[in-house]
C-alpha cells in the first residue's frame, strides 16, 4: 500500500499482529518487550522496572506499535494505514530511518532533500538527525540503537551532519553535542558500538576535550560508568590532569604522579577518585587509593554513600570483594537513600553483589532487604535472602499491598 507521494504505507493486519506479539511477549517477561513497553507508554516514562506490576491492555500494545512508527496514538497510525491521512513529517521520517537502521530511506532521503541533515525537531530538545545516533535525551520511543549504528552515523556525516552541533537536550548548552550524549547513553553501550561510534566521531573532527575544551567527554564516559569507552577516548589522546580522571580509566602510574604532585583538581579529589575507580571497575587503582591513605567509609557528600554503595550500584562484584577485604564498613547508610549495603544491593536487584555480602557473614537489615527485593519485584533477590534467613512476615505484608501474587506464593 502507497500513499500519494510514494511513500510505502504499513499494512494494518500486519499492526494488529504486531501489537498481539509484543503483548504476548510481555505477558511472558521478555526483557526487550518490557523495554519497548517503558520507552513508549508515557506513563511508565521509560522506567522499565515499573513494568512487571503493570496489566497491559491491548490498546496498550497499539499505543507502543503507533509510537514506535512515529505517531502519537494508535487511531493516526490507522488512519495513516487505511487512507494515508496525516503523514509523518519528513524530518521524524528521517528520524525514524536513522534509529531502525534504515540506510536506504535514510540515503534517499538526504539526496531528495540535502537541508534535511541541519534541520532540527520539533521536539524541545531540538535534536538534529546526528543527535539520534547517541540514543539520548530524545523521545523515549525513539531510543533504539540499530546493529548498523555506525554506517548510519557515516551516512549522516557524509551528508554533511555537523559533528558537533549542541541541541536542547537536559536544559541545553554548548556541551549537549553529540559526543557527549553518546558517551553517557545506555543504549549504544547495550549494543556494543558506543566505542566505535566515538571512534568514527572522533575522525570527523569532534572536538577530543568537547566544544568548552573542558574535557567533557572523557569525564563523562568515566561519571557514567563506561570504563570501555573512556578508554578510547584516552588512547585517541584525551587528557587524564585529574587524579579522579587517573583513578577512573585505572592509570595507576598516573594515580601515583598526581598523588605525589598533589595535583588533584578539586578540594574532594580523593574522595572522587575512589568513587570514580568503584564505578569503573578499576580495582587495582582503589587498592592503590586505599593504601596512599584515601578513607575507605568516607562520604562527605551528604546526598552519596560510600565506596561500598558506588561498587554495588554500578554492580562491581570484584571491587565489592576487594573493599570488604580491606574491611569496609557495611552497617553505614547511604546518605540519601538511607541503607546499608545489604539492603541497597536488594534494592537495586545486585544479585552478586548480595552474594557477595551474604558470604562474608553480612546480615545488617536482613528483612529489609527482602522487603526491599518485594518492593522491586527482585524475585531471585527474595530467593536468596530467605535462604539467608531473613524474616518473611514485614516482606508479605509488603507483597500483599502490591499485589504481587508470585512475591506471595513465596512468602507464604
Amino acid at each position: 500500500m502507497h500513499s500519494s507521494s510514494g511513500v510505502s504505507r504499513p499494512n494494518l493486519k500486519q499492526l494488529k499482529l504486531q501489537a498481539r506479539e509484543l503483548l504476548a511477549d510481555f505477558e511472558t517477561g521478555q526483557d526487550t518487550a518490557r523495554q519497548r513497553v517503558a520507552r513508549a507508554l508515557p506513563k511508565l516514562a521509560g522506567d522499565s522496572a515499573r513494568t512487571p506490576a503493570l496489566q497491559l491492555k491491548l490498546s496498550d500494545g497499539q499505543l507502543v506499535i503507533a509510537r514506535e512508527k512515529g505517531f502519537d496514538s494508535w487511531p493516526k497510525l490507522k488512519s495513516y494505514s487505511e487512507s494515508g491521512a496525516g503523514a509523518l513529517l519528513p524530518f521524524l521520517r528521517a528520524a525514524l530511518a536513522v534509529v531502525n537502521g534504515d540506510i536506504e530511506t535514510l540515503r534517499s532521503m538526504l539526496e531528495q532533500n540535502p537541508e534535511l541533515i541541519k534541520q532540527r525537531s520539533t521536539e524541545q530538545h531540538r535534536a538534529q538527525l546526528l543527535h539520534y545516533i547517541a540514543v539520548n535525551g530524545v523521545e523515549n520511543h525513539l531510543q533504539r540503537t540499530p546493529p548498523n549504528a555506525v554506517d548510519v552515523c557515516r551516512r549522516l556525516l557524509q551528508s554533511g551532519a555537523e559533528v558537533d552541533s549542541p541541541c536542547e537536550t537536559y536544559g541545553g548548552d554548548a556541551n549537549q553535542t553529540t559526543m557527549n550524549l553518546l558517551v553517557s547513553s545506555l543504549w549504544p553501550h547495550r549494543a556494543g558500538l558506543q566505542g566505535e561510534l566515538v571512534d568514527l566521531l572522533l575522525d570527523a573532527g569532534a572536538a577530543m576535550e568537547g566544544p568548552l575544551d573542558d574535557g567533557s567527554p572523557l569525564r563523562t564516559a568515566l561519571q557514567f560508568g563506561y570504563p570501555a569507552t573512556a578508554q578510547v577516548l584516552a588512547r585517541r589522546g584525551a587528557r587524564v590532569a585529574c587524579l579522579d580522571l587517573a583513578a577512573g580509566l585505572g592509570q595507576t602510574a598516573e594515580v601515583q604522579a598526581l598523588w605525589d604532585g598533589r595535583d588533584r583538581c578539586s578540594p574532594d579529589a580523593e574522595y572522587r577518585a575512589l568513587i570514580l575507580a568503584c564505578r569503573n571497575d578499576q580495582v587495582q587503582a582503589v587498592a592503590l587509593l586505599l593504601d596512599l591513605g584515601v578513607d575507605i567509609d568516607t562520604h562527605p557528600d551528604p546526598n552519596q554513600g560510600t565506596a561500598l554503595h558506588e561498587a554495588i550500584l554500578w554492580d562491581r562484584p570484584n571491587v565489592v570483594r576487594a573493599l570488604l577485604e580491606r574491611n569496609a564498613d557495611t552497617t553505614i547508610a547511604h546518605g540519601r537513600w538511607q541503607a546499608t549495603a545489604l539492603d541497597f544491593a536488594s534494592y537495586n536487584g545486585r544479585l552478586a553483589c548480595a552474594q557477595i555480602l551474604l558470604d562474608a557473614g553480612v546480615t545488617t537489615d536482613l528483612n529489609e532487604a527482602l522487603v526491599s527485593a518485594v518492593q522491586q519485584n527482585h524475585l531471585q533477590m527474595a530467593r536468596r535472602l530467605i535462604q539467608a534467613g531473613a524474616g518473611k512476615t514485614p516482606a508479605l505484608v509488603r507483597a500483599g499491598a502490591l499485589n504481587n501474587t508470585a512475591m506471595i506464593e513465596l512468602l507464604s
